[in-house]
This record gives C-alpha cells, structure tokens and sequence, in this order.
C-alpha cells in the first residue's frame, strides 16, 4: 500500500504484484484508492497496463502518485464521500460509476465547448471539465482559471498570463497551446500530448510534469526541463 496526501487528507492506493488474465492481455490495471480511516472504495484509471508485448504502445511505464493525486481530486470534487462507508465506485471519463467490475476508461471524443460556456460555468463553481474540445485560442489569455481539472480534453488555447495555479490537465491533448508567463504553481500536466507546446516565462513552482506524451516517448520532469524551460539557443 502507498501512501498519499491531498487536500490535507491521506490516502491509501495500490497496484496489485500478481497479473490478472485481463491485465496479461492489455487491459488497463483498475487501482482502488481509499482514505486511510477507511470509507468508500474509488477505483481510477491511468491507462497502465503491464502486459508482455503489449497492444498498446503509448501504455506509461510506471504508475506514479502525482498521476492519482489529479483523479482523486477529481473524484471529491464529482461527488466522492471518501469518509463515509458504501459500495465501491469508479472513476471513468469524468463519471463516477457504480459498476466498479465492468468500469472501463476509455479515450472518448470530445465535445466542442464555447469559451463563453465555460467562463459561465467556471463562474457558477464548476472545476472539473471532462472530454471538452476548446478552439478559441485568444480567449483565454489573462485569465483566472484557477483550481480547474481539465481531464481528456482538447487545447487550442493561449494561456499567456493565466492563472492556472492548482489546475490539472490530465490526458489532454496540448500540442496547439501556449504557456507564456502562465501561472501554475501547484498544478500539473501529466499523461498529456505536449508535441509542440509552447512554455516560456511561466511560474511552475510545485508544478508536477508527468509521463507525458512527446514525438512518440514519454517523458518526465527533467525532460520538461531541458526541452521546455530551457531551450537550446535556435542557431542562425
């Protein structure tokens, strides 16, 4: 069992050592979590499977506690009584289902979301914003987009000097946006396709960069280092 903090409140989490049939041919591993005093069972997803010569290429290679912490967070603010007791739920898509044995993430098209909904939305108290397709790159500059958890969506966005302090993207598809003097101190990219993201002058401290997808590899936080906070000088 693997011990996990958020929100000031601790968690247990595990992947089982033995391979289930299932998980010998590719399918993804559930991991149930659930807070140290005991309570209800949530069981999530980070698209992990460990089956020999897998089926899926792009499967992360290890399983890591800054990718539950997002989907815990998540799962609280869907609804999760994680101190109370009752039967087991999942986590998929966004959706907290009851049917834990047939729970199944999977990637889902995503739907077109206006900017003018989703600031309507934002101010109304929603945070978690699941499967949504965002294509209106100069609408959310300068913004206060703070305590957010985009999970599997779709940027084409410029966050150039917003704050995104405490947000999660979380399997999302990057590649057409920009972090320029972003604010995202305590927030976190991780599983995401970041190909030709854009990120200079931004203020990442406690930022978590995990297992993101990058020009066919995964890549980790000294990677984001080298390639993204500090980029080679372009030679004339």
């Amino acid at each position: 069992m693997r011990k996990i903090t958020v929100n000031g409140e601790v968690f247990l989490w595990k992947i089982r050592k033995r391979m289930s049939h299932e998980e010998d041919h590719n399918t993804q591993i559930p991991i149930p979590v659930q807070h140290i005093s005991g309570g209800q069972i949530l069981v999530v997803f980070v698209g992990f499977t460990r089956a020999y010569g897998g089926y899926i290429n792009n499967s992360p290679k290890s399983v890591t506690p800054k990718m539950i912490e997002p989907l815990i967070r998540e799962a609280i603010q869907l609804g999760w009584k994680y101190n109370e007791p009752g039967n087991p739920i999942a986590l998929v898509n966004g959706v907290l289902e009851r049917d834990t044995r047939n729970a199944k993430w999977k990637r889902l098209a995503p739907d077109k979301m206006s900017a003018a909904v989703f600031f309507e939305e934002y101010a109304k108290g929603r945070r978690v914003f699941c499967n949504q397709e965002f294509n209106e790159p100069e609408a959310f500059r300068n913004k206060d987009l703070s305590g957010c958890i985009f999970d599997q969506c779709d940027f084409n966005v410029n966050f150039e000097g917003t704050n995104l302090s405490n947000t999660d993207f979380y399997c999302c598809d990057l590649k057409r946006s920009k972090f320029v003097n972003s604010n995202l101190t305590n927030g976190g990219i991780r599983l995401c396709t970041v190909d030709l993201i854009e990120f200079s002058g931004g203020i990442t401290d406690g930022c978590g960069f995990h297992s993101n997808w990058y020009y066919e590899k995964y890549i980790q936080e000294p990677d984001f280092e080298s390639i993204f906070r500090n980029p080679p000088e372009k030679k004339d």
